[in-house]
């Protein structure tokens, strides 16, 4: 019972998984049900309409809006380029003219001579909705969602920062406690690539990757001020997966140089050079979610998983909320019965002992086996 009251993250060498994939709004269904498709598969489309821009031509003429709207030279529904000449009004003994001319491009809107303002609508957006995972069509919303199943090695991340990727997996030719120096990310680094292993990456190297196009890195770790670096900025641990970076980033360890778990590894050198599809996504609060990579269509036993994790005493284990958040320890002690935590909560904890030496008292539900 012990394994059910501890999450561990999912290391599965084949499993069956389903990705529900949504549009943003109602659009196309081009998928058909039992259909074999690949992660770069379009499966749905939906126009987006572009944004509307409001021009204030009579102020930026500094006439009048009805003046504004006289001197149109351009009238509702036209498509107009950058530069395209909106309205010209005749001056002092129409010797002089007073011209305004499009900032934008797309599709006159409105024109009104209350306010003088020009409407001008930009070109609508096509969405493109991919499939990010290889295997088979086994469900349909009507103009929204498509929903796809495959037989997949998968495993789990506990922190990243990057969307859906796809790419080769390539694992590196080093140990799992190197660091990925900007020498082996020249070595490895090339476009769509997923490079794989270590115990964290440097800034240089991740300047590198992005400079040779690499779809994603995981790795064991990460430090701070490098994902400092990468980003931009400091990153809140809310949620992630948005941002704007060359290529995705996962994380499988914890913060610091962490040494990628050896199972990880055995997983990806048994699918080296096949097609991998990533997502650095990560929400650390309610309703966790975990980046992942996912490599679909596999020919394995179904629900080939680890099972030898147990929490009891010398488990090790990986802490998942603050004050300890991503940092390893031994499990030292499980008292039987509840016990008050600092919220005033009655809960099942343990007694967990730090690669610091620090024993810590915590609930086994901020806990995950490792």
């Amino acid at each position: 019972m012990s394994q059910l009251l501890v999450p561990s993250l999912k290391i599965s060498r084949c499993e069956i998984i389903q990705r529900k994939r949504e549009l943003p709004l109602a659009g196309e269904i081009i998928a058909k049900i039992g259909a074999k498709v690949s992660p770069e598969s379009v499966i749905a489309r939906a126009v987006l309409p572009g944004e509307l821009l409001i021009v204030r031509v009579a102020e930026k003429m500094m006439i009048s809006p009805a003046e504004a709207a006289r001197g149109a030279r351009v009238k509702v529904g036209d498509l107009v380029e950058v530069g395209q000449l909106l309205s010209e009004v005749s001056g002092l003994f129409s010797i002089f003219k007073s011209r305004f001319r499009s900032p934008y491009a797309g599709t006159i809107e409105f024109i009104s001579d209350e306010t003088g303002h020009f409407g001008i609508r930009l070109a609508e957006r096509f969405i493109d909705l991919k499939a990010y995972i290889g295997g088979e069509v086994v469900a349909i919303e009507e103009s929204r969602a498509v929903t796809i199943r495959s037989q997949a090695a998968f495993l789990q991340g506990i922190f990243g920062v990057g969307g859906e990727k796809v790419g080769v997996l390539s694992l590196l030719d080093i140990s799992p406690s190197e660091i990925i120096d900007e020498g082996v990310a020249r070595a490895a680094a090339k476009k769509n690539v997923v490079l794989v292993g270590g115990a964290g990456v440097t800034q240089d190297a991740l300047k590198v990757c992005g400079e040779k196009g690499v779809a994603g890195i995981v790795t064991g770790g990460v430090i701070d001020q490098v994902l400092k670096g990468f980003l931009g900025y400091d990153l809140g641990l809310a949620l992630t997966g948005e941002e704007k970076v060359p290529f995705t980033l996962i994380i499988t360890e914890g913060f610091g140089k962490l040494p990628m778990n050896h199972r990880i590894v055995e997983l990806c050198r048994e699918h080296d050079g096949k097609e991998v599809s990533i997502n650095g996504t990560t929400q650390v609060r309610a309703g966790a979610v975990r980046p992942e990579m996912i490599i679909s269509n596999v020919v394995a036993q179904v629900n080939d998983q680890n099972t030898d994790l147990e929490l009891k005493t010398g488990a090790r284990i990986r802490l998942i909320r603050e004050p300890f958040f991503g940092k390893f320890a031994f499990v030292s002690e499980l008292p039987a019965e509840p016990q008050k935590i600092s919220t005033g909560a009655m809960v099942r904890v343990l007694k967990a002992r730090l690669d610091s030496g620090e024993e810590v008292l915590v609930p086994r539900a901020n806990v995950e086996l490792v």
